[in-house]
Order: C-alpha cells, then sequence, then structure tokens
C-alpha cells in the first residue's frame, strides 16, 4: 500500500487541507500518517509566529482525534516528533516510506521571495527532493483531476518519476498537458520531445495528453498563466539536482511555484 505524509500544523489552512488530503489517499489507494513537529530551540522558525501544541502529549490527542475522524475513509496513522520541522518531516516521509507528501501553503503575500523561500517548510521539503511534495494554496477544493499541466525542459527524463501523474490522471476524462517555455534564444524542434524526452511518450501512451510550447523569459508567470488559461486542476514540474554553482545564479522554479501557486502544485524529484 502506498504511503502520503500530510504534516500538519493546525492551522486554519492545513485544517481545510485534511480532507483533501484524505480524498488523494483514497484515490491513490493509500494510508496516510498524520504528522506533527513539536519546534525545537534548534529551529529557524522557533519564535516565527505560534506553535498550536508545545509539547507531545497534547499534540498526540488531536492528531489521534484527526485520525479517528477519517479512519472511516482510509487507513490512518500519526505521529509527533520533535526537532526541525522541515528536518522531522523529511526523516518520517524516509522511516514510513512515503510516496507523497502532501502540504498546505498560505503562499509568500506581500513577503519578499528571499524571506518566504527562508521561512517556508514547504520549499525547503522540496529542496531536499526526498519524494513527490504536493503543496496546497488556501482555498483550493476537493480534488477532481481533469487538466494536469506538466512543465518539462529538454533534459532527459526518467520515466519513473512520471508514476504519479499517469495514477492522477487515470479520472475520466482526465488530460495531461505537456509545456515547455522556451527563451527567445531556444530553437523549437518539429517535435518537443525529440531531445531525449520519448520516456515520456513511452509512459503516457494510456493516457490522454498533448504538448504545447510558450515562449517566455518569465518561467514561472508563464506557467502560471497557461495553467489558469486551460483551467487546470494541477500543476506537476519536476525539481532537477542543481550543482552549487547553479544554485548561485538560477532560481528555483519548483519552490517559487509553491510560493505562487494559486492550482495545487505537484513537485517531482527528477
Amino acid at each position: 500500500m502506498k504511503t502520503i505524509l500530510f504534516p500538519t500544523d493546525f492551522s486554519k489552512a492545513s485544517v481545510k487541507s485534511a480532507p483533501i488530503a484524505v480524498a488523494f489517499a483514497r484515490l491513490l489507494s493509500a494510508r496516510i500518517v498524520f504528522l506533527y513537529a513539536v519546534r525545537s530551540f534548534a529551529d529557524r522558525d522557533k519564535f516565527i509566529g505560534s506553535a498550536a501544541f508545545e509539547d507531545e502529549t497534547q499534540a498526540k490527542q488531536a492528531l489521534s482525534n484527526l485520525a479517528e475522524k477519517y479512519s472511516g475513509e482510509t487507513p490512518c496513522e500519526y505521529q509527533v516528533r520533535t526537532g526541525v520541522v522541515s528536518d522531522e518531516i523529511a526523516a518520517a516521509a524516509k522511516e514510513t516510506g512515503a510516496n507523497l507528501i502532501i502540504m498546505s501553503t498560505s503562499g509568500a503575500g506581500e513577503i519578499p521571495d528571499a524571506l518566504a523561500l527562508l521561512n517556508s517548510t514547504t520549499t525547503d521539503l522540496i529542496s531536499k527532493r526526498i519524494c513527490p511534495v504536493l503543496a496546497l494554496p488556501a482555498g483550493v477544493s476537493l480534488p477532481s483531476i481533469r487538466k494536469i499541466v506538466l512543465a518539462i525542459d529538454r533534459e532527459p527524463i526518467d520515466a519513473s518519476i512520471l508514476t504519479l501523474i499517469t495514477e492522477l490522471a487515470q479520472q475520466p476524462s482526465a488530460e495531461i498537458l505537456l509545456l515547455t517555455v522556451l527563451s527567445e534564444e531556444d530553437i523549437p524542434g518539429d517535435d518537443l520531445l525529440a531531445n531525449k524526452n520519448t520516456a515520456i511518450e513511452q509512459v503516457l501512451t494510456r493516457t490522454t495528453y498533448s504538448v504545447h510550447a510558450v515562449r517566455s523569459e518569465d518561467t514561472i508567470e508563464s506557467i502560471r498563466k497557461f495553467a489558469a488559461d486551460q483551467q487546470a486542476d494541477l500543476i506537476a514540474v519536476i525539481s532537477r539536482k542543481r550543482g552549487f554553482f547553479n544554485m548561485l545564479f538560477h532560481e528555483s522554479v519548483s519552490q517559487k511555484l509553491a510560493l505562487h501557486s494559486q492550482v495545487p502544485l505537484l513537485v517531482l524529484p527528477g
């Protein structure tokens, strides 16, 4: 059985996301593990905002109530851990063999991106690249996956990382829209998948998909606009492992999208 890890801080956004996480668990025939991390003094966000619980006893009771509430819909378990929140989530994901982490996110709002990235547990998890992360923005409703925008580049893609996408696209009338954002210098070929991405076509043979390209220097805004125009239910991106110097000079599209997307964002470690 697959495992979905749902870390919660019992904020309003997180509480509203719980039934959505459970719905995804049912969709994927997975068990769900609810997690609460008590912040240690080593956590840089210890003094930012207020925590729902400062000790494990209260947290365990709240998680027990949450698991009991949804136990009739899907197998439920729970854990309480203490430490740096993103590190504890990562450790729990490894211990439980999580196939997917689902996180609620409130977005950057008026906070500068640099500070928002620093204080965002979701973007921190994305950078760790342990397993796929699904970021749920505030206000999103229960999952009805009809259109998935999968943003791809022209680098080789391991077909195995697309398994989750194909499972989500098994609903009736679901469609995957493959999107490549080209810069002004890029010369599009006759087939956007021709350059080492034939693995995508092999994996998607059992799904309905189409290939699209837009030309822009603003990758993030182009993906968001395309998804909005297509009324997409989900955006999926592949998080590439970057070298040290690439990290210095290139922004992380997946992390920025996690802050700004109004559509659920699935980040696949590639």
